[in-house]
């Protein structure tokens, strides 16, 4: 597992000061055999507060429309099945019903030593907070990505890697890495500071995927953490979501300078995608070559087949 000790003594003492305040987790779920978070509410990190949905069009755009209306951090929101499921480039995501782990987190993230409290978010109890600066907004994917990384790890006894931005791969049963789940973070900008972010997980947990959606092979392509894991029967939506819960709270408290630089290189460290041959199909063009590295802000950083160096800030990797 790729941990920093640091991070892990930092990740101690905040489980243990959150179990020494231990508030009520607010619950707005319906009576659920299959992903039965009502047992299990003494575990679940207190500051989230969860809402459950047996079927929804998307679960990030419940999110959003929370965010719009005010609600402050610290929301998941939960479903079975999503039918407008979506993720990266605008593909959908579609899984059976109850096979997958479909949440949207709402964060509303700060930074300590900002001198920006006017843009605090007014919520926010502690004067010395200030919402993330915009320009930082990068940081939140990576996050995501490797706070899905972790909870894996903590749970099952295999690695997690990923392919550039922040899809999460395991390996297949011939070795060779698959999807096991995408990431989608909806963020908004006001004044220069993130107001707020929606980061959007869809997990395969025990379906084995097959057919042909959006010109690929699935059965090629990903996999689920019961195939890659050989352990069907031990892989749970509700341990994988209050694992999940955990990393993005340590995360998002360590956000800043000593934080966003052990994130970043935290999330540099598991990118398979580097030094390896990549395609990389942007709006306009495609961009093939060698992916040599990452910058700063996160941006694959390619010397293409001629030898120049292109940085390219979005777009779909075919390694």
């Amino acid at each position: 597992m790729f941990q920093h000790p640091a991070l892990h003594r930092f990740i101690v003492l905040r489980s243990a000061l959150l179990r020494s305040i231990a508030p009520s987790l607010h619950r707005s779920i319906a009576p659920y055999a299959t992903l039965s978070i009502m047992k299990t509410e003494s575990d679940m990190t207190p500051e989230w507060r969860i809402e459950w949905h047996e079927s929804v069009g998307s679960t990030n755009d419940l999110a959003k429309a929370h965010a719009r209306n005010g609600e402050s951090g610290g929301l998941a929101i939960i479903a079975d099945q999503q039918t407008s499921g979506r993720g990266r480039m605008g593909r959908s995501w579609i899984a059976p019903p109850g096979s997958s782990l479909l949440v949207s987190l709402l964060l509303r993230p700060e930074v300590e030593g900002s001198e920006r409290t006017e843009a605090r978010d007014p919520a926010a109890p502690n004067p010395q907070r200030a919402r993330l600066p915009a320009d930082q907004a990068y940081l939140l994917t990576m996050l995501a990505a490797v706070s899905l990384c972790e909870a894996i790890e903590e749970l099952l006894p295999i690695q997690a890697a990923l392919k550039w931005p922040n899809d999460v791969l395991l390996s297949g049963p011939d070795g060779q890495y698959r999807k096991t789940a995408g990431i989608l973070a909806e963020v908004d900008i006001r004044e220069g500071m993130v107001a707020w972010v929606v980061l959007g997980f869809g997990v395969n947990i025990s379906w084995h995927p097959s057919g042909v959606v959006d010109g690929r092979d699935l059965g090629h392509y990903a996999t689920s953490l019961a195939e890659a894991s050989h352990r069907a029967q031990h892989v749970g939506r509700v341990e994988l979501l209050q694992a999940l819960l955990r990393r993005v709270t340590a995360w998002d408290a360590a956000l800043g300078a000593d934080g966003a630089t052990l994130l970043f290189t935290t999330w540099r460290n598991r990118l398979v995608t580097l030094g390896q041959p990549v395609v990389v199909r942007l709006p306009d063009r495609t961009v093939e070559g060698v992916a040599e590295g990452v910058e700063p802000g996160g941006a694959l950083r390619i010397r293409d087949t001629t030898g120049q160096v292109q940085i390219v800030t979005t777009g779909e990797v075919e390694a």
